[in-house]
C-alpha cells in the first residue's frame, strides 16, 4: 500500500457538498478495508455534527491539537465504530487559531497542521480533511500542509468561479512557497439530469480534462436525510443511486492514489 495520504476537500464556494463528500467518501473507502481518518478543519464543525461526534465537556478538539505541541491525536480522536473509521472533531474555537497564527511568522503557520498529519499517517492510510468555505487564512494554511486536493464541484455556472479562485490560490502558494498540493480530482456533486448540468460537466471536461472524476454524485432525498441519523448514504440506504456513486468514487480515488504513489516512487 502507498504511504498515508492527506487529502483536503476544498472549494472557495460553500454549498457544493464539501462536507457531504468527505463523510460519505470516507465511509465508502472504509468499507473497502482501508484505515481512514476524518479531520474537521472547519470552525462551523459541520463534519463533526454530520458524523454525530458530539464532544463531551472539556473534551479536546483540533484546536487543542494545534495549540499544544505535546498533545497527541490519540487524545482527541472520536471513534465511529459503526462506520469503521475515526474523526478528529472541531468546535467553534477553531476560528481563533488565525489570531494565534498572526503572532507567528507566516512560514510557521502550517507547522501544527503538519504535525497532526504526520501523526495521523502513522496509523491511517487515508486522511480526509474538511476545510472552511472561502479562501481564509485557515484554508490557505491548510493548503500548505496537505498532500493533495479533492474539489467538490456543484453543477452550476457560478460554482465555476469558486474553482477558478482555488486554482489561482494554488498557483500563488506555489509561487511564494515553492510548492503546493496537486489536485487528485474534481468531483461533480448535487447533480440533476438537466441540460444545464450536462453543459457544466462539458465545460469542466474541456478545461480540466482528466482531473474530473468520471463519477458524479446525484442529489437524492435519502442523501439529504442520512446526516440526521449520523449515517453516510452507503450505510443509510446502500441501494440508493448516491450510495452507489460514492462506492464508485471510492474506487476512483483509490486508483488515483495508487497511480500518484507509483509516479512519486
Amino acid at each position: 500500500m502507498p504511504t498515508g495520504l492527506v487529502a483536503g476537500l476544498v472549494n472557495e464556494k460553500g454549498g457544493v457538498g464539501k462536507t457531504t463528500v468527505p463523510f460519505n467518501l470516507a465511509a465508502a473507502i472504509a468499507r473497502r478495508g482501508h484505515r481512514v481518518l476524518l479531520i474537521d478543519c472547519d470552525p462551523r464543525a459541520d463534519l463533526t455534527l454530520t458524523a454525530g461526534a458530539t464532544l463531551a465537556q472539556d473534551q479536546p478538539s483540533l484546536y487543542d491539537l494545534l495549540l499544544e505541541e505535546d498533545r497527541h491525536i490519540s487524545e482527541v480522536l472520536v471513534p465511529l465504530p459503526h462506520l469503521g473509521l475515526d474523526i478528529i472533531p472541531a468546535e467553534r474555537d477553531l476560528a481563533a487559531i488565525e489570531a494565534v497564527w498572526r503572532e507567528l511568522p507566516h512560514a510557521q503557520w502550517p507547522a501544527g497542521l503538519r504535525r497532526v498529519f504526520e501523526q495521523a499517517k502513522q496509523s491511517y492510510e487515508l486522511i480526509l480533511v474538511d476545510s472552511p468555505p472561502g479562501l481564509s487564512a485557515l484554508t490557505a494554511t491548510l493548503l500548505r500542509a496537505i498532500d493533495t486536493v479533492i474539489v467538490p464541484q456543484q453543477c452550476s455556472f457560478t460554482a465555476l468561479y469558486g474553482l477558478r479562485e482555488l486554482m489561482t490560490v494554488l498557483d500563488e502558494i506555489r509561487e511564494v512557497w515553492g510548492t503546493a498540493p496537486d489536485i487528485l480530482g474534481i468531483v461533480v456533486t448535487i447533480f440533476r439530469r438537466t441540460r444545464h448540468s450536462a453543459h457544466i460537466i462539458e465545460i469542466l471536461r474541456e478545461r480540466f480534462g482528466g482531473l474530473l472524476f468520471n463519477t458524479v454524485i446525484p442529489l437524492t432525498v435519502r442523501l439529504q436525510e442520512a446526516p440526521e441519523f449520523g449515517l453516510p448514504i452507503v450505510e443509510y440506504e446502500p441501494s440508493n443511486p448516491a450510495a452507489q456513486a460514492f462506492m464508485e468514487l471510492a474506487k476512483e480515488v483509490l486508483e488515483r492514489w495508487h497511480q500518484r504513489a507509483q509516479s512519486a516512487g
